[in-house]
């Protein structure tokens, strides 16, 4: 299966799931990395395993039709079957998910549908967490619709919270377990379609 990824920081979780293609754990090619922010660390990552890269957003875009109609282009021009919304700040437009024939899937960092929605990513959905004193946090891997993180759930994974975490150290905790259900859940879809 050729997979597109899409991130806009650090990039672990793109790693994750390139590393999981190249040993043979996940039947299938990480095709293309789209990231809409030049200073991330995903394209670093990119550059490491050879793995072609696109810079699509508002600084070299401004007009957001053009900027769609290139990820829509980009995403058939390399077949992709599935994307995958790995620590992508950006909502993928109606026009972009509509014009995608393949899969489009997410990884978000909380127990859905607990702390979605909009400006819930990264530190800002841990800060919530821990402020409304949840003992159990997770993972979440969904399907992914045009209203933000309401797609269907595929896959969840709790992580427990102690008394003196921090928003750093539950986003350290959450990091491994991100890795492990992204890989599994694509995994997983792969070998449904066979």
């Amino acid at each position: 299966m050729r997979i597109a990824v899409f991130a806009s920081h650090n990039g672990s979780n793109f790693q994750a799931i390139a590393e999981a293609c190249k040993s043979g754990r996940i039947k299938g090619e990480v095709t293309l990395l789209i990231c809409n922010n030049k200073k991330s660390q995903a394209i670093a990552r990119a550059k490491n395993l050879g793995i072609q890269f696109f810079h699509v957003s508002e600084t070299l875009e401004p007009n957001e039709k053009k900027r769609d109609k290139e990820i829509s282009s980009l995403l058939n021009e390399h077949n992709c079957e599935l994307a995958v919304l790995a620590g992508y700040m950006k909502k993928l437009s109606s026009a972009v998910i509509d014009s995608f024939n393949g899969e489009i899937i997410n990884i978000h960092p909380s127990l859905l549908p607990k702390y979605g929605g909009k400006g819930m990513y990264g530190l800002a959905v841990h800060k919530e967490v821990l402020r409304n004193k949840e003992y159990l946090s997770g993972v979440t891997v969904h399907r992914v619709n045009s209203e933000y993180d309401k797609g269907e759930i595929l896959s969840q994974q709790t992580i427990s919270i102690c008394e003196s975490e921090t928003p750093e150290s539950l986003a350290e905790k959450a990091r491994p377990v991100e890795h492990h259900l992204i890989v599994q859940t694509i995994k997983e879809i792969i070998e449904e379609k066979e």
